[in-house]
């Protein structure tokens, strides 16, 4: 990637389970999941578990049906951020009650300390330099993100 040294792999996923086609529907895009890949682990927010890494082959995607992965461009200072960004959320409890507010319209529940994985995400490439984040990072969702990733410069889908 011109002159990058790293890079960081966004990947979106769509799955057959109940939970994936209620955010799949009042998000009205096909993701119901997004999270960062690293070759065959992946890192981010679920339900189970909350914000930690998980083998490709782990139970949790049995039911994924369909992926997409962008790779955007980091500098050496981008990938040293990000990497700190992964150390300090790894651990961190899952935000249900934000999810509940996809569906609440206008009410914004959250989770103090606790992430969905977009707003996981969002955070991320905001704490990077990569997105201008303007709400609050639980309001983003997978629809969110996979308008505004192809927009970042040297982004790529794979």
């Amino acid at each position: 990637m011109s002159g990058a040294p790293h890079s960081l792999h966004v990947r979106f996923v769509s799955g057959k389970g109940w939970d994936s086609k209620v955010i799949e529907w009042y998000s009205r895009c096909e993701w119901s999941h997004v999270e960062l890949l690293f070759g065959n682990v992946t890192f981010g927010a679920q339900l189970r578990g909350g914000v930690k890494w998980r083998k490709l082959g782990d139970p949790c995607y049995a039911r994924a049906v369909k992926t997409e992965t962008w790779e955007i461009p980091l500098t050496e200072e981008e990938h040293n951020v990000m990497t700190k960004l992964i150390t300090d959320a790894f651990g961190t409890k899952y935000d249900w009650p934000a999810i509940l507010s996809f569906m609440l319209g206008p009410h914004r529940l959250h989770l103090p300390g606790a992430y969905i994985c977009s707003g996981f995400v969002a955070g991320l490439l905001g704490g990077i330099g990569k997105l201008a984040i303007n709400l609050p990072i639980e309001n983003y969702d997978p629809r969110d993100l996979w308008v505004l990733v192809p927009q970042i410069r040297g982004a790529r889908k794979l």
